[in-house]
């Protein structure tokens, strides 16, 4: 008979921080380097190759996507095969899960290298300049209001642009690398602290990284990507104060009361999940925790301050978000009721529809989760049962998987897809623990012995299927893979025409204007012509700049937000923050195009164009007569 394998607790665990981990030498495993050289030089190369694919995507070569995925799968797979096994010390581990996200975080600066082009970051970006103009926090945001009251990402930048003399945009870099290194590090010691191997932390946090959003989401200027690794930082100190927060030894708990309040004044959403989670954490049964009252304490210092913020400064985030949440939760009824349709998964907001093979990738993404989360559940429930984080942790991975049916509801798959940035900090957990699980389980002794190989390649295929399949069903290709956004011509730099007559706004119209105009070139015109614009759908500025004919309901809408000029781009792209903010790679065609009879409805109203640069122009609307508005 065979012997029943030992736990994942009495396998993996490491009992002290200075013992030997895992068959490696204690004082040797501190200086050992193991395999970090060959696999910075593996990722060095992964990282070379999407540049290369980068290249080639601008300019329009061929292969570009394909060497996109080599390279993403070799910074991801050869990381991951390491972590997974138990020679690697400890201390390796942790250089290499800070490689893994410094080299993916390479991946999205090297998209765009000149600029900001996600649209969050030109949002963040002029919070950032008003900071700088009027030395004051709390400015406005005619785009997204809400965003000056939670100033954490944009005081740090400013602060480091001012004293280092830099342009905003490097600092942004500086900012979002170094709170990425952050995270790294954070959910390593987060996930060791609660299941006190090493081996299940570095696996853990591989596999976030593949999470739908780690790659690019996150990982932009935006407010989220600070305060998602100071709301880890606060969960990591709370857990290591939970025996310790007392007068003798405060550390650990000043440290998350420090990161809780520095989550409340950077990021509404995630000061929410964190508020969940401690108060979840207070309501587990009194004993699993050694001493009852401490988890009360940070939680209420969370919900005080979360409150007194929301009161005190930000009170339009209820306005900005109970739209959302309430449409998303009627809209899920009435597609669940048949009385809605469901959304079309894999297309662009432009009606762009994704081939074949990212629907088959990215539902495979969802199989490998939903057939691992039995395994993995087992376990944690086997062998962490009694951990109060690891619970809810695994909770939240169940909840992950409720998350991906909403993902059809046309309302709600915004508020799913955002969602997994908290929900897979769960998921991951799982996932390390049923691959480690299926190393140790009786009934694959088989496969392990009579085909080893087999084994280890359908394991690289579902995390390899994992990583894609979350990327692609978050972005579109446009999305993911450069696009020409300054062109070389006779040694003379071209930007884009949406920076072109943003500039020329601001130098001529002056700063201030009141414009009107498409999502992208709104947020050109907002960063680099300093203007106050206005766009998307309320006031509905999109269906005014997009009709053939000019009605007098329109006219009407502008001259109540008095605004003077519009900026009317005949192409499509335009409206999609994603592809509106680069060069054409060719001529635009009927299809990618506005109606002709849109692009001049104003001035045959009696506007003036002011601006022609081809595909955009802007119209002084000072003498339109609004009688020759339709009714």
């Amino acid at each position: 008979m065979t012997a029943e394998p030992p736990s994942l607790v009495a396998d993996l665990s490491v009992p002290r921080r200075d013992a030997p981990v895992e068959g490696v030498a204690g004082a040797d495993s501190r200086l050992r380097l193991g395999r970090l050289p060959l696999l910075t030089l593996a990722t060095a190369c992964g990282v070379a190759l999407v540049s290369v694919s980068y290249a080639l995507s601008r300019s329009g070569g061929a292969h570009a996507e394909p060497l996109f995925w080599l390279g993403l799968l070799g910074i991801f797979l050869p990381i991951l095969v390491r972590l997974a096994s138990s020679e690697a010390p400890r201390n390796e581990r942790v250089a290499l899960v800070v490689l893994l996200g410094a080299a993916l975080y390479l991946v999205k600066v090297l998209r765009d290298p000149f600029a900001f082009t996600y649209g969050d970051e030109l949002i963040h970006q002029h919070n950032v300049l008003q900071i700088l103009h009027s030395q004051a926090l709390f400015g406005s945001n005619p785009i997204l209001p809400v965003t000056p009251s939670y100033p954490g990402l944009e005081a740090v930048t400013a602060t480091l642009t001012s004293a280092g003399g830099m342009s905003t945009f490097a600092a942004g870099l500086i900012v979002v690398g170094v709170a990425r290194i952050i995270l790294m590090l954070a959910f390593f010691l987060l996930y060791e602290e609660i299941t006190k191997s090493v081996r299940v932390a570095g696996l853990a946090t591989a596999f976030y990284a593949a999470s739908p959003h780690f790659l690019f989401f996150i990982a932009d200027f935006s407010y989220e990507s600070l305060a998602l690794p100071f709301a880890i930082l606060a969960m990591l100190a709370v857990v290591r104060a939970r025996s310790q927060f007392s007068a003798v030894r405060p550390g650990w708990g000043i440290v998350a009361i420090a990161a809780i309040l520095a989550v409340v004044v950077t990021h509404h959403m995630t000061s929410y999940a964190l508020v969940a989670l401690l108060v979840a954490l207070c309501l587990m049964p009194p004993t699993w925790w050694p001493a009852r009252r401490w988890p009360w304490v940070f939680a209420a210092t969370a919900v005080a301050a979360t409150a007194a913020w929301l009161f005190f400064v930000a009170s339009n985030t209820v306005g900005y978000l109970s739209p959302v949440i309430t449409h998303a939760i009627s809209d899920t009824f009435r597609t669940a009721a048949g009385e809605s349709t469901t959304r079309d998964l894999f297309s662009s907001p432009t009606g762009q529809v994704a081939p074949t093979w990212e629907h088959v990738v990215g539902v495979g993404a969802a199989v490998v989760v939903v057939a691992a989360l039995p395994i993995g559940l087992r376990a944690l429930w086997r062998d962490y049962g009694k951990q109060p984080v690891a619970v809810l942790l695994g909770c939240a991975s169940v909840a992950y998987v409720g998350t991906l049916g909403a993902r059809l509801v046309p309302a709600a798959w915004e508020t799913a897809v955002r969602a997994s940035e908290f929900l897979f900090i769960g998921v991951a957990l799982v996932l390390a623990l049923a691959v480690l699980e299926g190393q140790h389980w009786k009934r694959l002794d088989w496969l392990w012995v009579w085909a080893p190989g087999v084994a280890r390649i359908v394991g690289l295929a579902a995390a390899a299927v994992l990583l894609a399949g979350g990327i692609v069903s978050t972005t579109t290709q446009a999305g993911r893979l450069a696009e020409p956004y300054r062109l070389a011509v006779a040694g003379v730099d071209i930007n884009p025409p949406g920076v072109a007559v943003a500039r020329w706004a601001r130098d001529v119209l002056g700063p201030g204007q009141r414009i009107a105009a498409e999502d992208a070139d709104a947020r050109f015109l907002l960063v680099y012509g300093r203007e106050h614009v206005f766009t998307s759908t309320n006031p509905p500025i999109r269906t005014i700049l997009q009709t053939p004919k000019l009605y007098r309901w329109q006219l009407d809408t502008l001259r109540q937000h008095r605004i003077r000029y519009v900026v009317i781009d005949a192409s499509r792209a335009s409206q999609d923050v994603s592809t509106g903010f680069y060069f054409p790679r060719q001529a635009l065609g009927p299809e990618d195009r506005y109606p002709d009879a849109a692009m001049t409805k104003f001035e045959r109203a009696g506007a003036q164009r002011i601006y022609d640069g081809g595909n955009i122009i802007v119209d002084d609307l000072q003498g339109v007569n609004y009688a020759a508005a339709a009714p």
